[in-house]
């Protein structure tokens, strides 16, 4: 390993390793024992050099991800082994995870880095584990995968970061149980396969929007309902005269869920209508101002100062409303006695922030990407915490 190349990236990994802050390009250059414009031959800038430093330490902790996860079957049991192990390769490599969360993805250039394309392939694995349940009957067939994937990931994100701020002394792992508890209840309630008798009207009225939804209304016959909802044609004759009682009907329906929705949203005393007044004023308000997020973004939430400053401590106030929220939640019985209300602001605080991350990456369709999550993420979170979802019919569709 003599190439000034290699060089420079074994003495820009040792510097990281020792937990110190970022090297200057100096520091880097006198390590491996050369010039400092030796670096400029190799790599654009220091940033580029930290990210290729760190791109082969991410590829084999995704290769350890990989391995833990093989041999394991069933999906939640994998889903489960998944997050363990994140939260484990956080205690065992908290130097990576600090250099992950603040000298990379405070950094713009790092959203366009071949970096963060690795990185990337970790979060995939969550799509898949998600995608496969679905297709198995094991998990809700309306759960929106990526927005599910990054509240899994945002909660992950913010253990990780608190670990390594807040509570040296603690393990991530410590919070492992409080975090799955938290995402499986939020997977254990939608449309579940396979589906039961009395399940059928339902969808074939979703079958019916999902048809005009691809705008193939020309193509909306009880012949292609059936065929989309996976039913017999005559089954649709058990529940509406024709194809246009249908279609009415498909349109009631949600115009019932949307009522419903909205009288508890404006109900002013309701545990639930504070939740859903709360995440949807902490997203649109933020979301308003794009550079503003990201100010909060990179030089907040990826900064390690951040965290031992006056302002998290006014962040930390702010989201203490969530625990009044929560706490008369369960007093009422609306909310499930388990609910940790911990694991449930670190969700919505890493969520929030990986929907933002979205104006790096993908500028152009953030705004609107944004909005539509925000519904299915409000949906999520109640279906996590509500004890008896009988009583909100509008959370059995996303």
């Amino acid at each position: 390993m003599n190439s000034c190349k290699e060089r420079l990236l074994v003495s820009t990994l040792e510097w990281m390793k020792k937990g110190k802050a970022e090297p200057s390009v100096g520091e880097i250059a006198s390590a491996a024992g050369l010039k400092e414009s030796v670096i400029y031959r190799y790599y654009r800038d220091k940033q580029d050099l930290l990210f290729q430093a760190l791109e082969a330490e991410a590829n084999s902790l995704g290769e350890l991800i990989s391995e833990n996860l093989n041999g394991i079957v069933e999906h939640l049991s994998r889903l489960s082994r998944f997050m363990w192990v994140w939260l484990d390769l956080c205690d065992k490599n908290i130097w990576f995870f600090r250099c992950l969360y603040f000298s990379c993805m405070s950094k713009p250039a790092f959203y366009r880095h071949a970096l963060f394309r690795t990185v990337n392939q970790w979060w995939e694995t969550v799509d898949k584990i998600l995608e496969d349940g679905i297709q198995a009957g094991v998990l809700p067939s309306d759960l929106p995968v990526v927005v599910t994937r990054d509240m899994i990931l945002g909660l992950l994100d913010m253990e990780c970061l608190f670990t390594i701020t807040k509570t040296p002394s603690s393990k991530a792992t410590d919070r492992f149980d409080n975090c799955y508890s938290l995402v499986i209840g939020m997977l254990r309630q939608g449309n579940l396969m396979p589906r039961r008798e009395h399940d059928k009207r339902k969808i074939i009225l979703d079958a019916v929007e999902e048809i005009v939804a691809a705008g193939e209304s020309d193509r909306l016959t009880t012949a292609s309902i059936a065929k989309k909802a996976a039913v017999a044609e005559g089954t649709i004759y058990n529940y509406f005269h024709d194809k246009e009682d249908l279609i009415l009907a498909a349109i009631e329906r949600r115009l019932g869920l949307l009522a419903s929705m909205a009288d508890e949203f404006f109900k002013r005393t309701s545990p639930v209508s504070k939740l859903i007044r709360f995440i949807f004023y902490h997203f649109t308000v933020y979301m308003r101002y794009p550079f503003a997020v990201k100010t909060f973004l990179l030089k907040g939430i990826f900064s390690e100062k951040f965290y031992s400053s006056s302002v998290f401590d006014d962040y930390e106030r702010y989201l203490s409303i969530l625990d009044d929220i929560v706490a008369e939640g369960i007093r009422e019985g609306v909310f499930a006695p388990e609910v940790d209300c911990m694991a449930l602001k670190r969700m919505l605080t890493g969520f929030f922030v990986r929907t933002a991350q979205m104006w790096f990456y993908k500028e152009k369709e953030a705004e609107v990407e944004m909005m539509n999550r925000l519904h299915a993420a409000i949906t999520l979170v109640l279906r996590a915490l509500i004890a008896d979802s009988r009583e909100y019919p509008w959370l059995e569709k996303i």
